[in-house]
């Protein structure tokens, strides 16, 4: 399915997988922040 996708529109399926990347990098750091609150307590 998402194959199918990239190969009919790529700009579409970069720009998805773009966002979906942005958004685990945000929950990363997000969670990083928070332990290290944590542990400096």
């Amino acid at each position: 399915m998402l194959q199918r996708t990239a190969r009919l529109n790529p700009l579409v399926y970069s720009f998805l997988t773009g966002t979906l990347a942005a958004e685990f990098r945000g929950l990363t750091i997000r969670y990083q922040l928070l332990w290290a609150r944590e542990t400096a307590v």
